[in-house]
């Protein structure tokens, strides 16, 4: 009723109609980290979301500040696990490093990139404003209807925690209701999806698994026919 017969996987489709064979694509998640206080750590996982076909990378850091474990490696069909090190002794307190790191892939797989921004102090939260409550739900890849959700607000400076997902593909969204019809994502709402509302990428749950930092932004088009981001739910 809403999205017709699916969601069209562009990539694979182009292969398909050509007879060709869809080859491997790097994918690293997340790509962003704003890390703070002392010494902090934190990972990101490097996916082939193309074909089984493992992919050979090396990872490009010109940051004395920043170690990444492993610097080189294999991405298998299970993916690679990278942890990101900072050493806060050779940071002066206040300032703000940010480093991009290259994800340099053989021969044939385009090159992708993570960035990382550091502040002992933090970083302060900046233009939240307060667009009313957002439904952050679940959409079942498969059924193609919403399976959980909840509601955050201002006041919870839009963080939201979905538990108890059943094992499947998500995609993770998130509406205000204005007309309080109980319908979401329509023309009048201020709505996004993860990761993007140019790149919607499901999210793979399995049982007594933990996902953070199911990060996006949400864009109110009805106020803001520009497309200014004018909220973010975490």
């Amino acid at each position: 009723d809403y999205y017709g017969h699916g969601l069209i996987n562009a990539y694979a489709s182009v292969h398909a109609a050509a007879s060709t064979t869809q080859g491997p694509v790097l994918f690293p998640y997340p790509k962003l980290f704003k890390l703070q206080g002392q010494d902090p750590s934190d990972t990101f996982t490097l996916e082939n979301i193309g074909n089984t076909s493992d992919i050979t990378i090396d990872i490009v850091n010109d940051a004395p500040w920043l170690t990444v474990t492993p610097p080189s490696g294999t991405v298998t069909s299970s993916g690679l696990i990278v942890t990101i090190d900072i050493d806060s002794t050779s940071i002066e307190n206040g300032s703000t490093y940010i480093e991009m790191l290259t994800i340099v892939a053989e021969a044939g797989v385009a090159d992708e990139y993570v960035y990382v921004m550091y502040n002992v102090n933090g970083f302060p939260t900046v233009g939240l404003i307060d667009i009313g409550p957002l439904y952050v739900v679940a959409i079942d890849l498969e059924a193609n209807e919403i399976v959980d959700g909840v509601v955050t607000t201002f006041n919870d400076l839009y963080l939201y925690d979905l538990r108890g997902l059943p094992s499947g593909s998500y995609i993770i969204g998130a509406s205000t209701n204005r007309d309080g019809d109980n319908y979401l994502f329509e023309s009048d709402d201020a709505y996004g999806f993860y990761i993007s509302l140019n790149q919607i990428v499901p999210v793979e749950v399995s049982s007594d698994m933990v996902i953070e930092d199911i990060n996006f932004e949400v864009i109110d088009l009805f106020d803001n026919p520009s497309g200014q981001y004018v909220q973010k739910v975490q």
